[in-house]
């Protein structure tokens, strides 16, 4: 009965049969090629998306991502923007780094560095104050003179550090305001930066103003007297 019937059997047209699988060969190497084209873009996207998410992202991993984006400076203002004290630590210390081989890039990185300078993490504001010091940016005095109006007696000896470097006729009237200051470092720190442009001893040395470390962590009174008579 088969036999009598085979005619009504349908076989798969051998014709369509040979297009689809070249069709699946065609698809298979066109993705293959993309790959080989593309692999590198789309690795990068992946590493970008992970740093920007990333609560602790490693310096190692940020350099090597941001050294290998077309645009450094929008990668850095990107992570920049997400907010977090470890991404932000990471673009000053990147900005720092880069500020000695001095990259083309560099100049377009000022309002990040200045922006970063006033940036509410202490050790965000060093480090953008070390990059502005090693890009020798004409920045750096108003965003040093800008840490001596901090609360933070450590951020005021910040500023007051990277005005000591400074041309005597700008820094001298504002670093003599700070021998009003509430802490002695401040003051003593100013008297030792004046004398320097005077060239006058004024007795002060910045030794006298640190309290020595043990049970007796008062300052010697007589030390505080020398400093007085200085200012």
């Amino acid at each position: 009965y088969r036999l009598r019937n085979s005619s009504e059997i349908h076989y798969p047209e051998v014709g369509a049969f040979t297009r689809r699988k070249v069709l699946l060969i065609l698809a298979l190497l066109g993705a293959i090629l993309a790959w080989l084209l593309f692999h590198q873009q789309v690795n990068h996207w992946l590493a970008v998306r992970l740093l920007l998410h990333s609560h602790s992202p490693s310096g190692d991993y940020f350099d090597q991502v941001v050294r290998q984006s077309n645009d450094p400076i929008g990668l850095l203002k990107r992570c920049w923007a997400t907010g977090r004290v470890t991404q932000r630590e990471l673009v000053a210390a990147f900005l720092k780094d880069q500020a000695i081989a001095k990259p083309p890039w560099l100049a377009r990185a000022d309002p990040l560095l200045l922006e970063a300078a006033r940036d509410a993490d202490a050790s965000v504001r060093e480090l953008a104050l070390g990059a502005l010091a090693q890009e020798r940016s004409p920045w750096l005095f108003e965003c040093a003179e800008a840490q001596l109006a901090d609360a933070d007696p450590q951020l005021r000896l910040l500023g007051l550090q990277y005005l000591r470097d400074a041309d005597s006729s700008r820094a001298v009237p504002v670093v003599m305001r700070l021998l009003d200051d509430p802490d002695l470092r401040l003051v003593a720190g100013a008297e030792v930066a004046l004398a320097r442009w005077s060239g006058q001893d004024y007795g002060a040395r910045l030794r006298m103003a640190i309290a020595p470390v043990g049970e007796n962590r008062n300052i010697d009174p007589g030390d505080v007297e020398t400093i007085r008579r200085a200012v």
